[in-house]
């Protein structure tokens, strides 16, 4: 039973370890979220991120590099602005530059946001030069 006891209490060490090294990138990562959803008009965000073409991904790219949150902070950014009128594809730049880039930051990104930014993100890679 002490051993049990042990493990359990080496785990929530480690648990409590980690979390104290990441806060930072959670609170800062949500915090950009709510003034993105708070304070920045619709109009400047489709403006810069809407549409497709090398601009508004590059921005989306140099913006979610600056972040450098964690991967479900980043997440929250990157919808807050597909809600607010970016292309999916500039979210999800925004979101990978931020991140390591893994296959299950852009799953949660897409349960997040919908079928319809999977829909987009798809139909603006197939009519890209060289698509499907």
């Amino acid at each position: 039973m002490s051993r049990a006891l042990n493990t359990i209490w080496m785990a929530l060490q480690d648990a409590g370890l980690m979390a104290w090294q990441v806060w930072w990138a959670l609170v800062l990562g949500f915090a950009i979220s709510a003034v993105v959803q708070a304070w920045v008009p619709r109009e400047r965000i489709q403006h810069a991120l809407a549409g497709s073409g090398l601009g508004p991904v590059a921005r989306a790219t140099g913006l979610g590099a600056a972040s450098s949150s964690c991967s479900y902070a980043a997440i929250a950014i990157a919808k807050s602005l597909f809600q607010k009128g970016a292309a999916a594809s500039s979210a999800l730049a925004f979101q990978f530059a931020s991140t390591q880039p893994r296959v299950g930051v852009e799953c949660r990104f897409q349960s997040w946001c919908g079928r319809r930014a999977a829909e987009a993100a798809g139909a603006r890679a197939r009519q890209a030069p060289g698509g499907r």
